[in-house]
């Protein structure tokens, strides 16, 4: 494996370049449109006496840009955010340069209204500073020219929304290289469209200082630093033919090795599966065919004439579908790569040929996405625990860019909702917190006058989801309890407390929640708020109830303990509204008053609430958690939770004192297992995405609840092992501690359990079994023989 292993240079704090306006400007090219899609280049050429050893540059770029440095790949960016909080990345361009002549490139490119909807934008621009040494700062001693080879093709989107699904992520792409300046990057560039850049305004830190009082408040981009490493780059295998045309001739080592060659006044397709999903940078390399176009399609999976997809492994009598980008061949050897990357577990080559055969050299890819390392462990002796462990962190992985993300093919967008648990899977399987600092920063940033987070951040479409501000607090609580670093949560405690102002004001007398206006959604299977015209959801209720209680755990520790109670005494408003809504007859909740509806999610919510623990309760919503998981609402029937909402349903059998049935309850995943998919989908089939993060915290319950590692306080300072193995015969497992790594190991011998823990240093904790506590002395290893 390849990897491009780009550092970037720390900041050091307090630099003057994080207070003042930056000497560099912000460029583009004569005549390029402010908002609409093009592709821009940018070069400068730089002659230096000798070999820097450190040549550090701030560089950013409105949309996107990626970096050459004497025709070296350097990176890649800038990371997403919002106009108040635009990224820069820094880099050392030291080890590219060298004495003498040197060239530094960028192609910047703006997608206009058909870019991503998680991509924000004000104007198309660029802006390289230097930290050391002016020479490389971008003005009008830069060129630019606008690149007439590279446009959208927004008919490739739009064919996916034609389908009924929503679509959010970017459009396809086509490079045309007949006219496409293939030497952008180089000094043998002669494209007659290099002029001089138009310098659009000065680089503006967020934190500037000096200046006239205009300036105090800066205009255009606010620029702060990305705190993220860049994203990975590294070469992956891009699988294998499963499906050709008899006309074309594949080489038996193609793609890898081994050409393929379409046939000259053809259409003609090949079908590549890489056995899993990924994120990735394709390069198509291409010879001869000139006037040919190849059309590169991109699937998570295949569908059948049903419009279903089936066994994802299946391809017999299945169509190709979906997003594609395109090349027009010159006739010359050229390698292709979209500007953005794609997600596919399937690529199919099209080539539309005219005199001349197309040959395809080889198709690669390079891999992208946050770095995360899998630093945890679990093992156990049935083996379908250990592949829905390896399809859990695929699925975390192939989530986190510069953002979380709900779905990387369809969306490419980060929910409250899916950030909450792909945060906590990242602190217990990666040791990683960077991505859910800037998920609960960036909520916190995003919140409105009135007092609500938006649902998604970053976003150019506001979508307002009320109860995703409560889950966002929740978020904030896990941080709290996960990682050890009180100050960052006391800060998020004026954005809690605006947040459950808006819906404290909205409390009706009885306790209940007034009408919640927006998209109320709880769980998608029950529906949104499920309330009438004066409100009184059930659902909203209770999370409200819930967040109050994870609000006042976080005043009485960090902040206002007057505060705290009175989060204290709302939620026992709450809870007795909530109690009001039970039916004795049927053992549950009722949707809002007089309804004649149940839904799973209330209930859920309820027992986390600790709220009428009755045997009836206990039941229905364990049983409901047996039956398979629906989409929507069926009339009459009491819907069972989602794969996403069935999170909550396993913590509420922590507070039931039943989480030996969590292993009971995975049987909708167990099920994956034989259909062929290699991450977790959104729903149950049928389903849209194939890759959903919201569907992975079964990971987590194999950490947790399996293997019984818990914080036993804030910061993880303490911790709980209890461990729930149902018939498991053997657990093993490891979870990075943020002080060190955690084991636990649990063997059944006879009529005993044999267990072994060892902690980090500094964390002291205790083991539960059958009721029964063990003291766990701090870095410590303990062996106990337990009772089965």
């Amino acid at each position: 494996m390849l990897a491009l292993v780009i550092a970037a240079a720390i900041t050091a704090p307090g630099s003057p370049l994080d207070r003042a306006r930056w000497p560099a400007s912000w460029i583009t090219a004569a005549g390029a449109p402010e908002r609409d899609p093009v592709v821009l280049h940018f070069r400068k050429a730089l002659t230096l006496a000798a070999a820097p050893t450190r040549f550090v540059v701030r560089v950013s770029a409105d949309n996107r840009f990626l970096l050459h440095v004497n025709g070296q790949r350097v990176g890649a960016g800038p990371a997403r955010g919002d106009l108040e909080h635009w990224r820069y990345q820094t880099y050392d361009l030291a080890p590219f340069l060298r004495a003498g002549k040197n060239l530094i490139a960028a192609t910047v490119w703006n997608f206009g209204l058909k870019a991503p909807i998680a991509q924000i934008s004000r104007q198309t621009g660029f802006i390289l500073q230097g930290e050391d040494a002016a020479a490389a700062n971008t003005d009008p001693s830069w060129e630019a020219a606008i690149e007439s080879g590279h446009a959208v093709l927004p008919a490739s989107a739009d064919a996916i929304v034609k389908r009924g699904f929503y679509y959010a992520a970017g459009p396809g792409e086509r490079r045309d290289a007949t006219t496409f300046d293939w030497d952008w990057d180089g000094p043998a560039s002669k494209s007659p469209a290099w002029q001089r850049a138009v310098s659009l305004m000065t680089g503006n830190p967020r934190a500037i200082r000096d200046g006239s009082p205009s300036q105090l408040s800066p205009k255009g981009w606010m620029l702060v630093r990305d705190p993220l490493p860049p994203m990975e780059h590294t070469s992956i295998p891009t699988g294998r033919v499963v499906r050709v045309d008899p006309s074309v001739r594949a080489e038996p080592g193609f793609p890898a090795n081994g050409r393929a060659v379409f046939p000259a006044r053809a259409k003609t397709r090949l079908l590549l599966d890489r056995r899993e999903l990924t994120n990735a940078y394709p390069e198509i390399a291409v010879s001869g065919g000139r006037g040919a176009v190849l059309r590169v399609t991109y699937s998570e999976a295949l569908v059948g004439p049903d419009g279903l997809k089936g066994n994802r492994d299946e391809i017999e009598g299945k169509e190709m579908t979906g997003l594609y980008d395109e090349l027009v061949a010159d006739g010359q050897s050229r390698i292709f790569s979209p500007l953005w990357w794609r997600a596919w577990r399937y690529l199919e080559l099209e080539a539309t040929t005219g005199d001349e055969p197309l040959v395809v050299e080889r198709v690669g890819a390079h891999f992208t996405g946050f770095p995360l390392a899998l630093d945890a462990r679990f093992d156990a002796d049935d083996p379908a625990l250990g592949k829905l462990w390896e399809m859990a962190f695929r699925t975390l992985r192939i989530s986190a860019h510069e953002t979380y993300m709900d779905s990387p093919y369809w969306e490419q967008l980060q929910y409250v909702g899916d950030t909450r648990i792909t945060a906590l899977l990242s602190y217990l399987m990666s040791n990683e917190d960077r991505l859910a600092r800037q998920a609960i920063e960036g909520f916190d940033q995003s919140r409105t006058a009135d007092g609500l987070t938006v649902s998604r951040h970053p976003s150019r479409e506001v979508q307002y989801i009320p109860p995703y501000s409560l889950f966002w607090i929740g978020m904030v609580h896990d941080f709290w309890m996960y990682r050890d670093d009180p100050g960052f949560v006391r800060a998020r405690l004026p954005g809690v407390r605006t947040v459950l102002d808006w819906f404290l004001a909205r409390q009706r007398p009885d306790g209940l929640m007034g009408w919640a206006p927006f998209w109320a959604h709880v769980d998608p299977a029950a529906g949104g708020a499920r309330q009438t015209e004066e409100g009184g959801s059930g659902a909203v209720t209770a999370q409200l109830a819930v967040a109050l209680g994870e609000a006042a755990d976080l005043e009485e520790a960090l902040g206002d303990r007057r505060r705290g109670a009175t989060f204290r005494e709302r939620q026992r408003a709450a809870v007795k509204g909530l109690a009001s809504l039970w039916d004795e007859q049927r053992g549950l909740l009722r949707d809002h008053p007089g309804a004649t509806t149940y839904s799973h999610d209330v209930n859920i919510l309820a027992i986390l609430l600790r709220l009428m623990p009755s045997p009836k309760l206990i039941q229905n919503v364990i049983a409901l958690g047996h039956e398979a998981p629906v989409r929507t609402r069926e009339a009459g029937r009491l819907v069972p939770a989602s794969l996403y909402f069935r999170f909550y349903l396993h913590r509420a059998l922590h507070v039931l004192k039943q989480a030996d049935a969590f292993l009971d309850l995975i049987k909708p995943w167990r099920e994956m297992l034989g259909m062929g998919l290699t991450a977790f989908p959104e729903f149950s089939d049928p389903t849209r995405s194939d890759s959903h993060a919201w569907t992975a915290h079964p990971a987590f319950d194999f950490l947790t609840t399996v293997a019984g590692i818990r914080p036993d306080g804030p910061g993880f300072r303490r911790v709980r092992i209890e461990p729930h193995l149902g018939k498991l015969g053997r657990v093993e497992a490891r979870i990075p501690h943020p002080r060190g790594p955690l084991e636990v190991s649990y063997r059944r011998s006879g009529k005993r359990i044999e267990a072994k823990v060892v902690l980090p240093p500094d964390t002291a904790g205790i083991m539960v079994w059958k009721g029964r506590t063990y003291p766990l002395a701090a870095g410590m290893t303990r062996t106990l023989s337990l009772p089965d």
